[in-house]
């Protein structure tokens, strides 16, 4: 089984979300967030890669790096930018560019599956990139990057989620990238029971990307 839950999330007002909005931290250099992160003071990426926040290049496991962290998303929730979900949901998130359209579901995967084999990994792990992700997420006293994971397909999912995206997204916009990005919260105590009792018929759920960070929250 894979006992996939839903979680309340710390997530963007609506107003703010295209400022957040960040690429994850492994897929820019530090010259280049640095730059994105003078344009945008409220991208997630002065949380996630904070190395940016120092006036100089530090060493990886420079202190400051990781202090900066927990002041960028304390600065985040306590100015407002940041909310917290009063109920656990689970977040349908799309992906659009040109004829292309592809969504996926956000939630909390079981760490204990995870360290038994039930959540199948395929890359080894370099020492320094999991203990720098250990430290961001301890500073920061959060989960601060996803771990994208893949599954059979299952029709009643898809069914799930065919019928959400008809409805109106809580956050629709286009990226820095030309990708339009969209979001729905999905609440309705009914479907949060169809969504966990289809993921609890699947035998395995597989890592695609985000092993260092799947290592660095168990």
């Amino acid at each position: 089984m894979s006992d996939f839950i839903p979680i309340k999330a710390l997530r963007p007002r609506k107003r703010f979300v295209e400022q957040v909005a960040a690429y994850p931290y492994d897929v820019v250099e530090e010259d280049e967030a640095r730059r994105i992160g003078e344009k945008k003071p409220l991208s997630f990426l002065h949380v996630e890669k904070s190395e940016i926040n120092l006036p100089f290049k530090a060493a990886p496991d420079d202190d400051r790096i990781f202090a900066s962290a927990k002041d960028s998303l304390e600065r985040l929730i306590r100015e407002g930018i940041l909310f917290q979900e009063e109920k656990a949901c689970y977040y349908v998130y799309g992906q659009k560019k040109g004829s292309h359209s592809q969504y996926g579901i956000v939630g909390g995967v079981s760490v204990a599956e995870y360290e038994g084999g039930q959540v199948k990994k395929h890359e080894l792990i370099t020492p320094n990139k999991f203990e720098e992700r250990v430290r961001n997420i301890d500073a920061a006293n959060a989960d601060t990057g996803l771990v994208f994971l893949v599954y059979p397909a299952q029709e009643a999912i898809n069914s799930i989620v065919e019928e959400i995206i008809r409805e109106d997204p809580e956050y629709d916009f286009v990226f820095d990238n030309g990708v339009q990005q969209l979001v729905w919260v999905v609440s309705d105590e009914g479907r949060l029971e169809a969504i966990r009792r289809e993921f609890l018929k699947l035998n395995a759920l597989y890592i695609a990307d985000g092993h260092h960070r799947a290592a660095a929250a168990a």
